[in-house]
């Protein structure tokens, strides 16, 4: 059975009691929404916090961890991601529902 707590433990940044780089956080973070597909509500922030800052380097960040997300689908798995209107997670199905999300959260990507 999977546990979520392993994953979720610190999971929207780096632990600092983990000593880990931002690499192998990218990795953590790739492997848990590739398990999970699930974006709460400290991920969301940190998915719109390098959507604001609007760098070459965030806006990659953020396209590789839709990437990971778009696998996940690709898989025939849902994805539960935060919806900050009703403050309550979301399932989705299908790329379209995806597309829908991030055009309406993130409209520059």
């Amino acid at each position: 059975m999977f546990n979520i707590f392993k994953w979720k433990k610190s999971i929207s940044k780096p632990d600092p009691n983990l000593t880990e780089s931002v690499q192998e956080y990218n990795q953590r973070l790739d492997a848990y929404l590739l398990a999970t597909g699930i974006v709460d509500s400290e991920l969301y922030a940190s998915l719109q916090g390098a959507y604001s800052y609007d760098a070459a380097s965030t806006i990659g960040w953020l396209n590789s961890k839709f990437s990971v997300l778009t696998s996940r689908l690709k898989l025939k798995k849902s994805l539960y991601l935060y919806d900050p209107d009703s403050l309550t997670q979301i399932e989705i199905h299908t790329a379209s529902e995806f597309n829908n999300w991030v055009k309406l959260r993130f409209p520059n990507i």
